[in-house]
């Protein structure tokens, strides 16, 4: 089901996987809330913040993920933390970039990176 909007696009696949979409895409602001889209989860996720296996976007958690802020078993991003992380400021099992801790201390406290 898609939603072509003059101030957006929200595009959510209808096939799902273990109760996931397969893809979830929101760009934009939603004219009805003044606000951008929100978070997208989905197998394959992009927006500004996303979730899934394959995430991209402002904010991007996942298996994969590729975004300003990243958190990911392959993280890439200007803030990135995870088992193979790459970007300006990184937290990885072979990188501990000081602002990145404090960074990832502040902004995911349930996250251990100490």
């Amino acid at each position: 089901m898609q939603q072509q909007l003059k101030n957006g696009v929200r595009k959510r696949s209808e096939t799902t996987v273990l109760g996931l979409p397969l893809v979830d895409i929101a760009f934009g602001a939603d004219p009805d809330k003044g606000e951008n889209r929100g978070h997208t989860r989905g197998l394959i996720a992009a927006g500004d913040i996303a979730t899934g296996w394959i995430a991209v976007g402002g904010i991007a958690k996942g298996g994969g993920a590729i975004g300003i802020t990243a958190v990911g078993g392959f993280a890439v991003g200007y803030y990135a933390a995870g088992g193979a992380a790459f970007g300006k400021y990184v937290l990885s099992a072979l990188e501990r970039n000081r602002e990145a801790i404090e960074f990832f201390s502040k902004w995911y406290p349930f996250l251990s990176f100490k």
